[in-house]
């Protein structure tokens, strides 16, 4: 039995993680993987070119490469092999869901998000309707929030629930690929919070921006640190641009394996503000450094917080005063020792749920 995983975000927004560990969780279930995305694998060339570093024109064309060589592997498939292909709801994504329409038997879809919520009121939340309206292949889920939407969507076939995979991440970095205003960013006597990822609004970018402001970091040990990249400016058009620049530290580009590993070692919290998501993989690398999560309130992150109130915390009511309250409470009482006991972390990395998934994929690949 084989199965491909195919994924075209990757290295780009942090999704190796994901691929990685579920390959690798995979292969302890005598499955033999292939990773196919825009990153070596064992020393092995990337299968796909990155879609997100040249110009528009450079990247439309390599995306059309990507889609050719998506259709070329699964008109390769042997007999009990599979494809597992990743999507997001971005507008990358649409081709390879066309595509996978027309290998039904072959091709499971492993949907984090239907669409974007940056995207749902536009031509391409209309386009993702319809195809999942039409799509006849099985689908692994990893939240409700996706399953109603898929539901809403007009859905009909088989869904595999699983949550999401726990990320298991190296904490070793090489300090010589860490920028000098990364390691320059963390001093003495001061607690760090951390927003980690791609800048967009469903992220809730704005409450946290409009939080800092509220923040007297003239009378608080609080530091808040924002790296990813912000390739719609959501930042840099802020109204009040000056006085975030003064109270924080802005690092609004592409950040590697190296800093992102250097950035959660070093910082005390890490920050999830978000207003729409169906999962996080920020949350996944937070838990992963035992990094205790300040949250909105959203039905996800309550989820997991009710559950491993160890983890962190969430706010009550979403506003960017509650939200500031918040850091600052936490900088004021500095008292991590009460995060991330054993009893809550066992438990987190101890659950079977992933065995369904395997139940499942085992029984596709006979199938197929």
């Amino acid at each position: 039995m084989k199965i491909q995983l195919h994924d075209l975000i990757g290295i780009k927004s942090g999704t190796h993680f994901y691929l990685n560990t579920f390959s690798k969780k995979l292969k302890c279930n005598n499955i033999d993987v292939i990773i196919k995305s825009n990153y070596g694998v064992n020393k092995e060339k990337a299968f796909y070119p990155n879609v997100f570093n040249g110009s528009l024109i450079k990247n439309l064309f390599l995306l059309l490469v990507c889609y050719i060589k998506f259709f070329w592997s699964l008109t390769k498939l042997t007999k009990h092999e599979i494809v597992i292909v990743s999507l997001y709801g971005t507008y990358i994504d649409f081709g390879l869901l066309l595509i996978s329409l027309i290998f039904k038997k072959k091709v499971l879809l492993d949907v984090h998000e239907v669409v974007m919520h940056d995207f749902k009121n536009q031509s391409l939340g209309i386009l993702f309707k319809y195809a999942f309206r039409n799509c006849k292949n099985s689908i692994i889920v990893h939240s409700d929030k996706t399953l109603i939407t898929l539901q809403k969507f007009g859905y009909k076939k088989k869904v595999i629930y699983t949550p999401h995979i726990h990320y298991e991440i190296n904490k070793l970095f090489n300090l010589e690929n860490v920028h000098d205003d990364v390691k320059g960013s963390f001093l003495d006597g001061y607690l760090y919070f951390l927003f980690f990822g791609n800048i967009m609004p469903s992220k809730g970018i704005y409450d946290l921006l409009s939080a800092i402001e509220k923040i007297d970091f003239n009378n608080s040990k609080a530091r808040v640190i924002i790296a990813g990249q912000d390739n719609f400016n959501n930042i840099e058009t802020y109204n009040n641009l000056k006085e975030i620049k003064k109270k924080s530290k802005l690092f609004l580009r592409y950040i590697n394996d190296d800093e992102m590993k250097y950035l959660f070692t070093k910082s005390n919290y890490v920050l999830l503000p978000y207003i729409d998501i169906s999962q996080s993989g920020v949350l996944e690398m937070a838990i992963n450094f035992k990094k205790p999560v300040l949250t909105s309130n959203l039905k996800f992150f309550q989820n997991i917080l009710n559950t491993h109130s160890s983890f962190g915390k969430y706010i009550n009511t979403k506003n960017s005063t509650t939200f500031a309250k918040l850091i600052e409470s936490e900088a004021l009482s500095n008292d991590q020792m009460q995060y991330y006991t054993n009893t809550d972390t066992e438990k987190y990395f101890n659950d079977n749920e992933f065995d369904n998934l395997i139940i499942e994929i085992k029984n596709f690949l006979i199938d197929s």
